[in-house]
């Protein structure tokens, strides 16, 4: 659910992002007025990626906590099945 929230968090920025361009391209008269405006706006993208990044490396090691524990306790109900198996087979009579 993280994942799908994230990926429409990007889509929604993204879009106002280039709305936010092209009202800005089309309000604004003076050069520096643009340049400086879009200069916020690069800084403010800026901050996004860097957040979303923070976020995907967050969202990275959850995943990979999540994979060992896993792989752990796979590792763990293989042995229980191995030994039910090997005691199985050397005590026949009382199975």
């Amino acid at each position: 659910m993280y994942v799908i929230d994230t990926c429409i968090s990007i889509c929604v920025y993204t879009f106002c992002y280039c709305n936010a361009i092209l009202w800005l391209l089309g309000e604004t008269n003076t050069w520096s007025e643009r340049e400086t405006q879009m200069q916020v706006l690069l800084d403010a993208k800026g901050h996004k990626i860097e957040e979303l990044q923070y976020a995907l490396s967050d969202l990275t090691e959850s995943s990979e906590r999540e994979i060992r524990i896993l792989k752990h306790q796979l590792l763990m109900m293989t042995g229980l099945v191995y030994d039910c198996a090997a005691v199985c087979f050397l005590m026949p009579h009382v199975y």
